[in-house]
């Protein structure tokens, strides 16, 4: 039987969930989950968010709502998306470094631009490694990362 100190330390924790806006929900459902995806994915030949979308849906076998959740990005962005891309096969690479849901969901920045800058800041990664991780030029590399840091992406 719950005690009268874990209801009032409920009650705390559900009203401060309750004053956070969505975003921020999104960031700790995700770092509570703990989720990654890998990097290899990225090199389907695919747009970005298309292949992280064909991921979700057909290998982690998750809801086109779920993976709109997840990525914070509208339903109906995520089923044109998965739409577009549904009847192609495609084996995604696994590169060995997961890159997290969570930095996939800033919606301030394109799936390709987190990923990139994940990866050079979080992995030390350099952008020429990356590059051919994701199957990309280092002129694209190198533009991801910029216009990441500075949309004020430096967090």
């Amino acid at each position: 039987m719950p005690t009268l100190a874990s209801t009032r330390k409920d009650k705390l924790t559900i009203d401060s969930l309750l004053s956070k806006s969505k975003e921020e929900l999104v960031q700790i459902i995700l770092e509570k989950e703990g989720r990654t995806m890998p990097a290899g994915v990225l090199n389907s030949g695919f747009h970005p968010l298309q292949a992280v979308v064909k991921y979700l849906k057909e290998e982690e076998r998750m809801e086109i709502k779920h993976i709109s959740i997840l990525l914070n990005r509208n339903v109906q962005t995520i089923w044109t998306s998965y739409n577009m891309v549904r009847d192609v096969k495609v084996s995604f690479k696994d590169s060995g470094i997961g890159i997290p849901l969570s930095v996939l969901s800033k919606t301030d920045c394109s799936i390709l631009e987190s990923a990139v800058h994940y990866l050079n800041s979080v992995h030390k990664l350099r952008l020429g490694q990356i590059a051919v991780m994701l199957g990309k030029s280092i002129k694209t590399v190198w533009t991801c990362n910029h216009r990441y840091m500075v949309k004020g992406g430096k967090k």
